[in-house]
């Protein structure tokens, strides 16, 4: 899958889950897992805990994520 070529219009209050960002970003689950086990500070996507402990992604960081690359 290749990155998205535009910026998502996903409001900065949005949440979403991996696949939800998969989807958005047109990238492979295995590489936003990837880049949420390193952090935000080491050049990957920054999550917090949801229901049952999944990884819940804000629009303001998935926006943040598509800018570096």
């Amino acid at each position: 899958m290749n990155l998205v070529t535009e910026c998502p219009d996903i409001p900065d209050s949005w949440k979403g889950g991996v696949n939800e960002v998969c989807k958005i970003l047109g990238l492979s689950r295995e590489k936003i897992r990837r880049d949420a086990i390193k952090g935000k500070r080491n050049g990957g996507i920054d999550w917090h805990p949801g229901k049952n402990g999944r990884k819940q992604f804000l629009g303001k960081e998935v926006k943040r994520y598509w800018k570096s690359f």
